[in-house]
């Protein structure tokens, strides 16, 4: 226990900040991302039907990782069309933090962190990180 305790006294900033950026993620990102106005666009049926099993994403192997976690996602149970818009929304993250990790090693840790904040508070971003089609690829 006083392990814990230590670690995190030492590392709190970082662990609140993973936090503050974690529920700022699920704000953005996901927070009613199945009930979100209008129907399901046809991209976004298309996209979990082409992902219904792994022989069509082996014969048509274009956006792969993206039609593979549809799959998993239909696997465990989901058979919604909200599990296409859960993958992009997943990938919009990796992007994001992906843009990050490159403006840090270019510029200063508070332009890495303006320009990411700016890039995922776009609109083109959440547009395209809730839309449940490969695009966020």
């Amino acid at each position: 226990m006083e392990r814990l305790l230590n670690f995190i006294s030492t590392h709190w900033r970082l662990i609140v900040s993973s936090l503050v950026l974690a529920c700022l993620a699920y704000v953005l990102l996901f927070r009613g991302i199945s009930i979100l106005p209008g129907n399901y666009a046809a991209a976004e049926v298309r996209a979990k039907a082409e992902s219904s099993s792994l022989r069509m994403i082996y014969e048509n192997p274009v956006n792969a990782p993206y039609k593979t976690l549809i799959w998993a996602g239909q696997k465990l149970g989901h058979n919604s069309i909200a599990i296409t818009r859960i993958a992009s929304a997943c990938f919009a993250v990796i992007a994001a933090v992906l843009f990050y990790w490159v403006a840090i090693h270019w510029y200063s840790r508070r332009v890495a962190l303006l320009s990411s904040m700016l890039f995922v508070c776009s609109s083109g971003f959440l547009h395209i990180g809730r839309f449940g089609s490969a695009l966020i690829l």
